[in-house]
């Protein structure tokens, strides 16, 4: 039984065919599209030990409630084998991409399932994909929008805190945590550090400031994604909700942990491959941001438009 990986290849790298290497445990392919480009990566790993392989379905315990499948649907495989798996693609991306234009092997989001060599028992469950869900459409009414765009018309103040939102946003969906926690750090700095950049004076002045004050402890009081909370408590070494003081200690000094690579392995650093570590203070400072930024247009003077005529 083997372990079967595949990752989307992003490169402008054509080769003549399909490539395949091997080594005595584990199998690379190497696809291309029609027009020779590399486009996906497949490692195919034998799995040592098959009993930590559960794919398939399994006959559910206990007593069944109205309308229960009689069965439970299980993938699992070995997690120690799925991650020596992704950082050796992660070795792989990081090496190439210094001969190559390759712009991203797509490890974080894979496709994987065991796969079966001759006389194994074998489940047809399929394969899996790791995902993150994007955001959905958002369909807006024709007035909410012309009262957006008489807002947006006048925000030239907002012009360039509102850009780094932006490209906060992009970086969250693509699951880039630390890109769009600085994005998003800038936005609060931005707006409460009154020019300031020191840590301490940022610090004293985003805490004399009542409006984001307000904001953080409207965000203590609203309700927000278990896993995200958790993370920002860990964070924190703490089993309550945080204190405005806290919450600014840990924007910043994330910033400053973050803002420099020391290529220490005994300490812990931000780099391309550890983005999911921050997914929860990214999410503190992306709606501390989101919210400051709302708050300033509220004291935009919209725009007016003159009535159409027929």
């Amino acid at each position: 039984m083997q372990l079967r990986i595949k990752c989307e290849v992003q490169s402008e790298v054509i080769l003549q065919r399909r490539l395949e290497f091997k080594s005595d445990e584990r199998t690379y392919a190497f696809e291309i599209d029609a027009k020779g480009i590399w486009n996906s990566l497949t490692v195919l790993a034998k799995i040592p030990d098959p009993s930590k392989v559960q794919w398939g379905t399994v006959d559910a315990e206990g007593p069944l409630a109205p309308n229960q499948a009689p069965f439970n649907v299980v993938g699992r495989i070995d997690p120690e084998l799925f991650d020596s798996v992704i950082s050796e693609i992660q070795t792989l991306e990081s090496a190439l991409s210094l001969y190559m234009p390759l712009r991203q092997i797509n490890w974080r989001y894979p496709e994987y399932e065991p796969a079966y060599e001759e006389g194994e028992e074998h489940s047809h469950l399929g394969s899996v994909r790791v995902s993150r869900g994007k955001l959905p459409p958002l369909k807006m009414l024709e007035k909410d929008f012309v009262t957006v765009f008489s807002v947006a018309l006048k925000a030239q103040d907002l012009t360039v805190v509102a850009s780094f939102w932006r490209e906060g946003e992009s970086d969250w969906i693509a699951g880039k945590f630390i890109n769009a926690f600085f994005n998003y750090y800038f936005v609060l700095e931005g707006l409460f550090a009154n020019h300031k950049t020191d840590r301490k004076q940022v610090k004293k002045e985003m805490l004399r400031s009542p409006g984001f004050v307000q904001i953080i402890e409207k965000f203590n009081k609203d309700q927000h994604p278990v896993d995200h909370l958790r993370a920002i408590a860990k964070a924190l070494n703490i089993s309550e909700a945080p204190t405005t003081e806290q919450v600014v200690d840990l924007l910043i000094s994330t910033r400053g942990l973050l803002h420099h690579f020391q290529n220490n392995p005994h300490r812990e650093q931000g780099s391309p491959l550890v983005h999911d570590r921050y997914e929860g203070i990214a999410y503190l400072a992306r709606q501390l941001a989101h919210a400051s930024i709302m708050e300033r247009t509220k004291k935009i003077k919209s725009a007016a438009f003159a009535e159409r005529r027929a």
